[in-house]
């Protein structure tokens, strides 16, 4: 007498890790799309004053070697390297330069240091112009004596301000 096996073959551990590597694809997949999608698209800022007292923001943007006053976009070209300037004062003095040369920004810095007491400098920074955003942080807030906020955004980041 012949003795036999029957094996039942389970598919279901195969099935379970192909479900498990489908789950992992969406995801991944969805994830990029949505990703792809956030990107190019405008972020906008909406400030306003919750009472008298508080302090109206004039908006700048810096990338590193233009610096921008919103919502008119009037530009300041830096075009010399910041960081490579030896003293604080002669940044200072070079940033100074580049503004008295520029209706726009000597109107703007003049109107903030005389009404201190209620305007305030907010920079927008993205991210090339971070690692020298310390010259102009300094310039505002030591030479023009203003105070200062900044928000970190991206550089493909799109400002729209209401």
């Amino acid at each position: 007498m012949r003795n036999t096996f029957e094996q039942n073959i389970s598919l279901f551990p195969m099935i379970s890790i192909m479900i498990c590597v489908m789950g992992v694809l969406i995801f991944f997949f969805s994830s990029s799309i949505i990703l792809s999608l956030g990107l190019d698209k405008n972020t906008f800022y909406y400030f306003s004053k919750n009472n008298e007292d508080e302090k109206t923001p004039k908006f700048l943007e810096w990338n590193g070697k233009i610096l921008i006053i919103h919502p008119s976009f009037d530009t300041l070209l830096l075009s010399e390297d910041m960081n490579k300037i030896k003293t604080w004062e002669e940044t200072y003095n070079y940033i100074q330069n580049q503004i008295d040369n520029k209706d726009s920004y000597k109107t703007l810095f003049t109107e903030l240091k005389n009404n201190n007491d209620s305007l305030f400098a907010y920079v927008f920074v993205r991210q090339g112009g971070f690692g020298s955003f310390r010259n102009v942080n300094g310039f505002i807030q030591h030479r023009i004596k203003v105070d200062l906020g900044y928000e970190l955004i991206l550089d493909n980041e799109k400002i729209k301000i209401k």
